[in-house]
């Protein structure tokens, strides 16, 4: 026991020393008055700071009472120089840094790579959608992990199948309509409210003495000479649910109104 530093003391309850780790108990006077002794007797355990009248150094000391079943309680007292203790709550506060800055370290590393792998999920996300307004509908892969960015990627692709769908369906009906008007004998345009066109077939475009359909979009005023046809175009416009006129090439022609 001395080899550690600690000392070992053990006090009867009238306070004489029935044995100590580094002195001899015959020269040693009674503890009976000892801070610690009194509140481990008192309450269970004490413990007190002083200089030793035996050793001549500042000790901590910390006591304990044992009740022995066959006598009255003793006193184990352990006493330890304040300046081991010290040194021992120093490397262990060391230890204590060292482990906290360690534990940080591993902390921000692994909330780096999370935040790293967020980021690239949230550019993947972004990827696809700009992918999806180019018109490429090809679906987001999923990554497994089954987190609430991964159910918003599903929930993306469901749109961009929907929106592919859509936009097929509609391509086929206006292919079919193109098909339909274009292999008309009669001359037919469709003008926007801003009279531009939007579409006209062969027959139109011979109607005007045009080799080809004027491009969509085109104004009314720039590709139809004949006024009396841009009256009847506008007199739909403005609401007439069907006009018939005709021109100065004597054609007929009849403006429907698609509100019909």
């Amino acid at each position: 026991m001395a080899a550690s530093d600690l000392r070992v003391t053990v006090i009867a309850a009238d306070g004489r020393v029935l044995a100590d780790s580094q002195s001899d108990t015959r020269t040693m006077e009674s503890h009976a008055s000892r801070p610690e002794v009194r509140d481990a007797l008192a309450k269970g355990a004490g413990h007190s700071e002083r200089l030793s009248v035996t050793t001549g150094r500042e000790l901590l000391y910390y006591a304990v009472r044992y009740d022995v079943p066959a006598g009255g309680p003793i006193v184990l007292r352990f006493a330890a120089p304040l300046a081991t203790v010290h040194e021992t709550l120093a490397a262990f506060r060391r230890k204590l840094w060292f482990a906290s800055v360690i534990i940080l370290l591993l902390a921000g590393t692994a909330s780096l790579l999370v935040t790293l792998g967020f980021s690239e999920r949230i550019e993947r996300l972004k990827e696809f959608s700009r992918r999806v307004a180019e018109g490429d509908f090809r679906p987001l892969p999923g990554d497994g992990s089954g987190d609430a960015l991964e159910k918003l990627g599903a929930s993306l692709n469901q749109t961009a199948a929907r929106l592919d769908r859509t936009i097929r369906t509609l391509t086929e009906e206006r292919n079919l309509s193109s098909a339909i008007l274009g292999s008309m004998v009669e001359g037919v345009a469709v003008v926007s409210g801003a009279e531009r066109l939007v579409f006209s077939n062969q027959s139109f475009a011979e109607i005007l003495g045009l080799d080809l359909p004027p491009k969509s979009g085109s104004a009314l005023v720039e590709i139809v000479r004949q006024t009396d046809l841009i009256e009847a175009v506008r007199r739909v416009l403005a609401g007439e649910p069907r006009v018939e006129s005709e021109s100065s090439r004597e054609r007929s022609a009849s403006i429907f109104s698609p509100r019909r």
